[in-house]
């Protein structure tokens, strides 16, 4: 979609995605042969250049407290709670007890060498969160801030993320293992291992609850979050240069999610057998993304066009009703 905003033609989208696939298959191979590990291998400043490097370099300035100054504040009474906002909003008086109550269940559901005292998860404040996240769109999210340690001023608090979550979409159209859905009944607690098994540094906020028999998963919202936005792509190059570290982080991703992680759930290692099915024909399989990816870059802009004209028949009955 970007590409077709920067008016690329369809050759030079596909140059890009093949960019992306060359990149990723050629990490691969390099974990196969240990010459990089996925546990280990990390993209820092020192190792990466363009965009993402710049994303790096403001990330190193930033400071644990920074989201507290943009999220929560100081109020008149001396305590710290969150400012209300188009997106920060405050929740009713029966989801803030509902919330409160579910503290222990997130306690134990933590992995025993993250847990601190509890007095360190001690609510402070509770907010719903509105208008982000594409794939969360009607689901339920809150902000709890808790009290961390005891600095001053509450410079070591905390914003939790606690967020709704149902079985992926794509679970319906892949082979069925029972063993993994029974050990993952809880589609919070499934969010979680997955973001482990992904991450160099897992978060220690990491847990699950169940709230009225639906399911949710608990994050830090990490002061650390920085993204490459759109803007920052002002050539090819600097298209070319990320695509090819995101190529590298995805093949780290996939090769980490393996035998290496669950050996209970797993016998294989993934950067194997991803690359055993690719075998010799790497072309075939660059021209089988690049017509899945066009064709669904397709699909998604008739969808939003459909949209529009829905909205706009709509509102327009609803005008003509009210006239």
């Amino acid at each position: 979609m970007y590409c077709d905003e920067q008016s690329f033609s369809e050759e030079q989208q596909k140059e890009r995605i093949i960019q992306y696939l060359e990149s990723y298959y050629h990490q691969l191979k390099q974990f196969k042969k240990n010459k990089d590990k996925p546990f280990t291998l990390t993209f820092t400043k020192d190792n990466t250049k363009g965009p993402v490097r710049k994303v790096l370099n403001k990330l190193v300035t930033r400071q644990r407290n920074h989201l507290l100054e943009e999220i929560p504040y100081i109020n008149d009474e001396n305590k710290r709670v969150f400012a209300w906002s188009d997106e920060i909003q405050p929740v009713s008086k029966q989801e803030r007890e509902t919330l409160k109550s579910l503290s222990e269940a997130y306690f134990h559901s933590l992995d025993a060498k993250d847990k601190q005292d509890p007095s360190y998860y001690s609510i402070k404040d509770i907010a719903r969160k509105h208008g982000t996240g594409t794939a969360s769109i009607g689901l339920d999210r809150f902000y709890i801030l808790v009290e961390g340690g005891k600095e001053a001023n509450g410079l070591d608090d905390l914003v939790l993320e606690v967020k709704e979550v149902r079985t992926p979409i794509p679970a319906y159209f892949l082979p069925y293992r029972e063993q993994f859905w029974q050990k993952y009944e809880h589609q919070g607690e499934r969010v979680v291992a997955t973001q482990k098994a992904m991450h160099h540094l897992e978060d220690p906020y990491l847990g699950y609850l169940t709230i009225d028999d639906r399911h949710f998963y608990v994050r830090e919202r990490s002061p650390y979050k920085k993204k490459v936005k759109a803007k920052q792509l002002q050539t090819v190059e600097d298209i070319d240069s990320t695509l090819e570290i995101m190529g590298r982080i995805t093949a780290k991703i996939h090769a980490r999610a393996d035998v290496d992680f669950q050996a209970d759930l797993f016998s294989h290692h993934n950067e194997v057998e991803i690359l055993k099915a690719i075998g010799n024909e790497f072309d075939t399989f660059c021209t089988q993304i690049i017509f899945a990816s066009i064709a669904y870059k397709e699909q998604v802009k008739r969808d939003y066009e459909l949209f529009c004209q829905w909205v706009t028949k709509e509102f327009k009955e609803i005008e003509q009703e009210n006239v």
